[in-house]
């Protein structure tokens, strides 16, 4: 099987300075994520991007789905 990846930025209002995310904040990359795949997309990586204080300022998403031509 051969899959074609796509990375996407996703800025919510999250700022994690804490390990306590808000319950709206996990919601909204709930429906980005559910978005993604509605189109066929699979989440298969995260990576928190942080500033030089170490509060989360984006996530990078990683997301895959099986290529159906060449």
């Amino acid at each position: 099987m051969i899959y074609e990846y796509k990375s996407e930025l996703w800025k919510g209002s999250i700022s994690w300075v804490s390990d306590k995310p808000k319950t709206k904040d996990v919601e909204k990359m709930d429906e980005f994520i559910n978005a993604w795949a509605s189109e066929g997309w699979e989440l298969v990586s995260n990576s928190f991007l942080t500033n030089p204080f170490s509060a989360t300022k984006a996530t990078l998403l990683t997301f895959r789905r099986e290529r159906t031509a060449f």
